[in-house]
């Protein structure tokens, strides 16, 4: 009885959902979501994939932290080439992580607020 009441839940979920291409393994590199500012600005290795849509990740300082894989995604070929591997490369990633890019307008005081 219990098995066919799993069964009917199971075709009914099955019924509307569709299938999740999550294509990471163990060792890939990835970039994580912040969970504050919502930017890709982590970058990790994926050390060990957990049950329940959890991965563990590993970040270059040593630190081990599991994430849930919506807060996870494929890094790109260059995102870990710019750093060199070495001591030097944890300065590099601190620093490229904060910048934003700016226009080249000038700006100007608004006429409105008498400024001119």
């Amino acid at each position: 009885m219990l098995k066919k009441l799993e069964s009917s839940r199971e075709k009914a979920y099955n019924k509307r959902s569709r299938a999740r291409n999550f294509d990471l393994e163990e060792g890939d590199k990835v970039r994580i979501q912040d969970p504050v500012t919502k930017k890709w600005t982590e970058r990790g290795t994926i050390s060990k994939i957990l049950p329940h849509r959890r991965l563990e990740i590993s970040f270059r300082s040593g630190l081990v932290a599991d994430r849930n894989r919506s807060q996870v995604r494929r890094a790109d070929a260059d995102c870990f080439a710019g750093g060199g591997g070495g001591e030097d490369g944890d300065e590099d990633e601190e620093n490229d992580v904060g910048q934003v890019r700016r226009g080249t307008r000038v700006r100007r005081a608004p006429d409105r607020l008498g400024f001119t």
